[in-house]
C-alpha cells in the first residue's frame, strides 16, 4: 500500500511539473519562441554566407594577378562586399574609392580576373549587360 502512494505522489508531482511547463510555454509564447528561433536560424545563416564571402576574398587577394595590380584589388574587395556588378556600376563605384577609373581598363582587369578563376561573368540581361561576381571559392574542384 505504501508503495502505491509513493508512485501516485510521484505522479501528483509528475503532473504538477508538467502543468508548471505548459504556463511557462503559454506566458514565454510560442509563437514568440518560434518567431525568435527563425531569426537566430536566419542570422546564422547570414553568418555563414559572409564568413565564405570573407574567405573568398582573403584567397583571392593572395593571387598573384591581385597582389601585383591595385585596380584587381579594389575590383575583389567591391565585388566581395557588394556582390555582382555590370561594368558600368563596377567602374562607377571604382571612381568613388579610387579616384579614377576606365571602363576599358576594368574590363581588362575583369578579363583577367576572369581568366584566373576569381570571378565569373554572369549574363545580367539587357539591362544589365554583362555581370561579374567573386567566386565564392577559387579552387578548381568548387
Amino acid at each position: 500500500m505504501e508503495a502505491l502512494e509513493r508512485v501516485e505522489r510521484k505522479l501528483d508531482e509528475l503532473a504538477r511539473r508538467v502543468e508548471r511547463i505548459e504556463e511557462l510555454i503559454e506566458e514565454a509564447g510560442v509563437a514568440e519562441a518560434a518567431e525568435a528561433l527563425r531569426l537566430v536560424k536566419a542570422l546564422i545563416s547570414r553568418y555563414a554566407q559572409l564568413v565564405e564571402i570573407i574567405g573568398a576574398v582573403r584567397e583571392a587577394t593572395e593571387h598573384p594577378a591581385v597582389r601585383r595590380s591595385d585596380m584587381s584589388r579594389h575590383i575583389v574587395d567591391i565585388l566581395g562586399r557588394l556582390g555582382p556588378m555590370n561594368i558600368s556600376q563596377l567602374t562607377a563605384q571604382l571612381r568613388r574609392e579610387r579616384g579614377t577609373a576606365s571602363r576599358r581598363i576594368v574590363a581588362k582587369k575583369l578579363r583577367e580576373l576572369e581568366e584566373a578563376g576569381l570571378v565569373e561573368r554572369l549574363e545580367g540581361g539587357k539591362a544589365r549587360g554583362k555581370v561579374y561576381k567573386l567566386r565564392r571559392s577559387t579552387q578548381p574542384d568548387a
